[in-house]
């Protein structure tokens, strides 16, 4: 199933279930993987949420109700200084598992072999109907949807001309 993922894309949805893990949460779900998608430093989508205002910081006091009294900081610290192997895989939440198969059919689409990050946050942007998303459209970042889709169609005009 994931073997069509970019690095940084497998990053983003190991590292929610890395973050769901500390938060004792039974399964991944789409605010984890949005944060771990604005936290990770190589990917272009950090760069496209930042852009639009949205750090890892103002992710994360978004969707700190889901927290369950970690930090910012502690859940930093705690994954950089962390034992990955301890850390629990997590099965992941619908909402999360309709993300991919959109991302999957979005990679089709513009005639990509792999999934993106952008791919996964056009899909959250486009399917989810979680907190991630509801603070996303209020925070007005509906309109990143177009700017995302301008990306893909870039890239997939790059790799045509190659």
């Amino acid at each position: 199933m994931f073997e069509n993922f970019t690095k940084s894309a497998l990053e983003s949805l190991v590292l929610a279930q890395a973050i769901a893990s500390l938060q004792n949460h039974k399964e991944a779900n789409s605010e984890q993987l949005l944060f771990s998608m604005g936290t990770l430093d190589e990917s272009q989508t950090k760069d496209l949420l930042a852009a639009a205002g949205l750090t890892r910081e103002k992710i994360y006091a978004a969707i700190q109700n889901s927290a369950q009294n970690l930090s910012f900081d502690d859940i930093e610290r705690r994954l950089i200084h962390s034992d990955m192997a301890f850390i629990e895989e997590l099965p992941l939440h619908q909402s999360i598992t309709a993300i991919i198969e959109f991302a999957s059919k979005l990679a089709t689409q513009s005639a990509r072999t792999c999934i993106t990050n952008e791919h996964l946050l056009l899909a959250l942007l486009e399917t989810d109907k979680g907190t991630a998303s509801a603070w996303l459209s209020a925070e007005g970042i509906g309109e990143m949807k177009e700017s995302l889709r301008q990306c893909l169609n870039a890239s997939k005009t790059v790799s045509h001309s190659s």
